[in-house]
């Protein structure tokens, strides 16, 4: 099996204050030609996945969502920045 990277991307959820700039959270998206609807709505899924883990009382946040063909991996690398693949 073929292993290759869909999309990597570093986001700052504190840059959106409102509703309406959600673009304004991604500092980083690979491929860059991906559309902004499209990047919105997958770093808004992640997002999403890591804070309904953190709802568990983990000690650690969440890493890694495993799916029958693809694996999302995450990353805090300061309080407020983050990297997704």
């Amino acid at each position: 099996s073929n292993i290759f990277l869909v999309d990597f991307f570093i986001y700052c959820p504190p840059l959106c204050v409102k509703e309406g700039q959600e673009g304004r959270k991604i500092l980083y998206y690979h491929p860059h030609d991906t559309d902004i609807d499209r990047q919105i709505r997958t770093v808004g899924y992640c997002e999403g996945l890591v804070k309904f883990t953190e709802t568990f009382g983990f000690d650690d946040p969440c890493e890694s969502v495993h799916f029958q063909k693809t694996r999302l991996l995450f990353h805090q690398i300061e309080n407020d920045i983050c990297i997704a693949m």
